[in-house]
């Protein structure tokens, strides 16, 4: 595919040990490449792996209807943003972002009528979005926007909120509840620069 846009895997075998760790390691060199090499990749896999990709979402993985989010904005639960095609929005260029965010927000307007909503930015790590992208945000008209990750300093910025985990896993759930995912990272360095700066 190209020798600027592959990535060497070190690992021989792939069994149940193995499989995690590279999984991991694919999926983080798909969200730092361009949306269009990620797709480029995507299909290649499936056709190396003569698996094609479906043309519609399997029923295990369907989205909720309309009406069942109608039913839920009814009921006091906010139906935010979260892109029209899910790709990174620091990967993408600056046509396909507003095309993204517009799509995004016209969708929930006519499905579920005009009310303040706010954003979360898919994956949400650092290298997700950027000031760019938080303008469009803001300019597109949600209220704010949301990050995934911890760092040592929060942050008072509308369109760079943290959001923290809700798992079902309870030990999950008490760990990021108590701090201790927040500790961890603080600790560790893990995340903490956005744009080159530490935050």
């Amino acid at each position: 595919l190209g020798e600027q846009t592959s990535k060497n895997i070190e690992i021989n075998t792939i069994d149940d040990s193995s499989r995690q760790q590279i999984w991991s390691q694919v999926i983080a060199y798909l969200l730092s490449v361009d949306d269009k090499t990620k797709h480029t990749w995507i299909a290649y896999f499936a056709e190396q792996l003569g698996r094609p990709l479906p043309k519609t979402t399997p029923d295990e993985y369907a989205a909720c209807t309309w009406q069942q989010l109608v039913e839920m904005q009814q009921n006091g639960i906010e139906i935010g943003g979260h892109t029209h095609t899910h790709p990174s929005l620091g990967q993408v260029s600056n046509e396909q972002l507003h095309t993204e965010l517009h799509t995004c927000m016209r969708f929930l307007d006519e499905k579920l009528g005009k009310v303040d909503r706010d954003f979360c930015f898919p994956n949400g790590q650092p290298n997700d979005y950027n000031k760019k992208v938080k303008q469009v945000t803001q300019e597109v008209g949600f209220k704010s926007s949301v990050t995934a990750f911890y760092d040592s300093k929060g942050t008072q910025d509308l369109f760079e909120m943290r959001r923290h985990t809700a798992s079902e896993d309870w030990f999950q759930f008490c760990k990021s509840f108590n701090g201790v995912e927040a500790f961890m990272a603080e600790k560790t360095g893990a995340h903490n620069k956005v744009e080159g700066e530490l935050c």
